[in-house]
C-alpha cells in the first residue's frame, strides 16, 4: 500500500541492463524531463511477475500475443542513463580506477542501487498494465510506477526475456509453450511508454 507522504514517480521510458558481477538485471527508469532512477530485481522476481501478467484473468491473451504478433522495437532509441547522485553510490566510499575489460561490465556493483522485491500490478477492463515497484528501502524512499498499453506490455516483455537470454537465466514457463526465441538487437533494451 503506497503512503501519502512518499512520493510516486511515474516514468515514461525504461532501459534494462544484465549486471554480471551482481548477476542481475538493472533498471533504469526516467521520470520527468531527466530525472533517472535506478535498481534492481532478481531472476526470481523477474519471473514472478512474468507469470502473474500470464495467468492474469484480464490479460487472457497476453500469453498468446506474445508468441503470435510482432514486436516493433526501436533499436536507435537512447538508453535511459544510470541514476547517478549521492543518495544511490557506494556507502563505503569511492571505489578503485577500473581498467577498461572491467569498465564492459556495468559499473553497477560499484554504486549500491536498491534491490526491488515488491511491485504491485494493476490491469484495467482496457488492459492497461500498472506497474508501481516498491523503493521505500532507498534513502529518498519511493514509489516508480510504469503504465503500459497492450503493445508496450509486450515490448517490456521482449526487453526481460532478452535479458534473460544475455544472462543465461531460463524463463521455462514461457518456453513451455514453444514460444520462439526474440530477434532483437541486445542494444534494443529501451522503451518509451507512451
Amino acid at each position: 500500500m503506497m503512503s501519502d507522504e512518499i512520493p510516486v514517480h511515474s516514468c515514461h521510458k525504461l532501459s534494462v541492463e544484465y549486471d554480471v558481477t551482481e548477476d542481475r538485471l538493472l533498471f533504469h527508469m526516467q521520470y520527468g524531463a531527466e530525472q533517472t532512477i535506478s535498481f534492481f530485481m532478481t531472476a526470481r522476481f523477474v519471473s514472478l511477475l512474468v507469470k502473474h501478467l500470464f495467468s492474469h484473468e484480464k490479460l487472457a491473451s497476453l500469453k498468446s500475443d506474445w508468441e503470435t504478433k510482432p514486436v516493433v522495437m526501436n533499436p536507435l532509441e537512447e538508453p535511459v542513463q544510470p541514476e547517478c547522485t549521492e543518495r544511490a553510490r557506494d556507502v563505503d566510499g569511492p571505489s578503485e580506477p577500473s581498467d577498461r575489460t572491467r569498465e564492459t561490465a556495468t559499473t553497477a556493483s560499484t554504486t549500491r542501487y536498491p534491490l526491488c522485491n515488491r511491485c504491485d500490478i494493476t490491469v484495467t477492463d482496457t488492459k492497461h498494465v500498472h506497474l508501481s515497484f516498491d523503493l521505500t528501502q532507498r534513502t529518498d524512499p519511493c514509489f516508480v510506477g510504469l503504465e503500459l498499453d497492450q503493445s508496450a506490455t509486450l515490448q517490456v516483455l521482449q526487453i526481460w526475456n532478452q535479458k534473460f537470454n544475455e544472462a543465461g537465466w531460463a524463463l521455462d514457463f514461457w518456453r513451455q509453450s514453444g514460444i520462439p526465441e526474440p530477434s532483437i538487437p541486445q542494444e534494443s533494451s529501451t522503451e518509451m511508454i507512451h
